[in-house]
């Protein structure tokens, strides 16, 4: 029965507030601002500048209901006789008895966001008014605003924000979203398969190298993929370079020429001149072709290059090396002893001995192995002089002595 009579009084002063306007500034009425997620619930406040001589007020809650539920809306006016609030009209008031003052948060008003409100500012106006007997004192209102974030859960996989399109090596990436508000988030998840590769890039580099340039023919590689794989098809790389012919001249049987070192190509060729090639140096004999090769064979004195039909070239004497051997064909040389004496015999005297190692001078042992000969050859002539001088001697000595018997005889 008390509320029935406090709900019929309440309506009373809401006909007579609402049915004046206010005239003037002088109080001042402020609606509080808040954020909050979607879902939650939240409380608005409505602070009132200080205000004397006020007999009763009411408040008119404006909001859009499309994001916002009204839950309920109280008063904090000390001193009050009554006060009451209709949630189905979003109006109230209060009243004193006789004569009051208001300060501060007088009135608060309770909010559900709605789930599926949008993310952002709502506006909220707690509309207040007051009264002096039956006069409107002047109230400025200020709106305020609930402003609704979301309480991001990002695990919805969808594909509606691309990180990055599918490619050879890897498959397209999404964002995930929010799964309440959908909005993006930072992590990111595959979807699909990569793509096949395109090859169709030209790197010249070994790494796709088929076979290189020559002076016969052009470089070869395989196309690649922008990713760096190598594919099966082959494309011409740098041109053929300029063949490269040997200074000297190669030789056959009918002729020479000078040949590329790289692909044995021929320039230059002509038929040999002579049985000694004018040209060339080569040597025709018959149906024969001297191979000399590049072994030694050797004696003890001298080494020389063979043909398989006995003919000699290159025949030198042995140069000693440091180790006694010829530092050409490497035959180890003999120590050499000539034998010196009256009958030209070893028997007959005392040998003479040249020792290579002994007699090689630090800068060419050569000397030593032509001295060896030269005295070899003049021991010879010597004992050969005095062979064929003796015997002349005697073949004159013999004449004479049968001269005085021939005269005898014809006497």
């Amino acid at each position: 029965m008390k509320k029935r009579i406090i709900a019929i009084i309440t309506a009373a002063l809401l006909l007579t507030l609402f049915a004046f306007s206010a005239s003037a500034a002088g109080s001042t009425a402020t609606t509080e601002t808040k954020s909050c997620a979607k879902g939650d619930t939240v409380t608005l406040n409505v602070s009132v500048s200080s205000t004397e001589g006020v007999n009763s007020g009411a408040v008119e809650v404006i909001f859009d209901s499309t994001r916002l539920e009204l839950i309920d809306g109280s008063f904090n006016v000390q001193g009050a006789l009554l006060s009451n609030f209709d949630k189905a009209t979003s109006k109230g008031a209060f009243a004193f008895n006789g004569e009051g003052s208001v300060s501060g948060n007088i009135f608060s008003v309770r909010f559900k966001v709605l789930t599926d409100a949008p993310l952002g500012d709502t506006a909220v106006q707690c509309k207040i008014q007051l009264k002096a007997g039956n006069a409107d004192l002047p109230v400025t209102n200020t709106e305020g605003k609930i402003t609704v974030t979301c309480n991001h859960s990002f695990t919805k996989q969808d594909t509606t924000y691309q990180a990055s399109p599918a490619s050879c090596t890897s498959s397209a990436k999404y964002y995930y979203s929010c799964s309440i508000c959908g909005e993006k988030g930072t992590s990111t998840f595959n979807v699909g398969e990569p793509t096949p590769h395109t090859y169709d890039k030209k790197v010249n580099t070994a790494g796709y190298l088929v076979s290189p340039v020559t002076c016969a023919d052009t470089a070869e590689f395989y196309f690649s993929c922008a990713c760096g794989a190598k594919g099966s098809e082959k494309f011409t790389g740098d041109a053929a370079f300029s063949h490269s012919y040997t200074e000297s001249w190669l030789v056959g049987k009918d002729g020479h020429w000078h040949g590329c070192s790289a692909c044995g190509k021929k320039k230059d060729y002509s038929v040999h001149i002579g049985e000694m090639c004018s040209v060339c140096s080569f040597v025709t004999e018959g149906d024969h072709f001297h191979s000399f090769g590049a072994e030694y064979k050797s004696s003890d004195a001298a080494h020389w290059q063979e043909c398989s039909c006995g003919e000699k070239q290159n025949i030198e004497l042995h140069t000693a090396g440091s180790d006694n051997k010829c530092s050409i064909c490497r035959r180890q040389l003999p120590v050499i002893s000539l034998p010196i004496g009256p009958g030209g015999d070893a028997d007959d005297g005392e040998g003479v001995t040249i020792d290579f190692d002994k007699i090689r001078t630090e800068n060419d042992l050569t000397v030593a192995l032509i001295t060896s000969v030269i005295v070899i050859c003049a021991v010879g002539v010597i004992e050969t002089v005095v062979f064929v001088t003796l015997r002349a001697v005697k073949k004159k000595k013999s004449s004479l002595d049968s001269e005085p018997a021939e005269e005898n005889k014809g006497e």
